[in-house]
């Protein structure tokens, strides 16, 4: 159904509306960076952990553990692989999990964008070719 308002009552609405949109979409916008922020910032800690864990656990396990290993019969250089290995292991761990939050698909904006999408389609449906404005105005 066509309007027979004026333009220039429907230009001052339509400029509302938009500046309503625009606000909103702004604090969408703060609302999930902030969100995606804080995963990023565990993810990170997740990664310094791993990192500070590791260079502690190679030199206290090389130390400690080589000597409980050799105890029981081990050879030095077998005590201290085995030991090595473990504490890298858990390490290791650590650090993929804490870059696999950090990937840059966990950090998109998708409500945003599926809101922006949504208010363009919206928009079109209002003020498309269609639905021309009133030209007696």
């Amino acid at each position: 159904m066509r309007s027979t308002r004026p333009l220039s009552q429907v230009i001052p609405e339509a400029l509302a509306q938009m500046m309503l949109l625009l606000r909103q979409e702004r604090q969408l916008v703060g609302v999930e960076i902030s969100e995606k922020a804080r995963g990023a910032a565990i993810g990170l800690g997740l990664v310094i952990a791993g990192g500070i864990l590791s260079v502690p656990a190679f030199f206290i396990l090389l130390l400690a553990g080589v000597a409980a290993l050799e105890a029981i019969g081990f050879a030095s250089y077998w005590a201290a692989l085995i030991v090595a290995a473990g504490v890298f292991l858990v390490s290791a761990v650590l650090v993929v999990v804490g870059l696999s939050r950090l990937k840059a698909k966990n950090m998109l904006l998708h409500a945003t964008a599926s809101q922006i999408h949504a208010d363009a389609d919206l928009a079109k449906r209002q003020f498309g070719p269609d639905d021309a404005f009133d030209k007696r105005a």
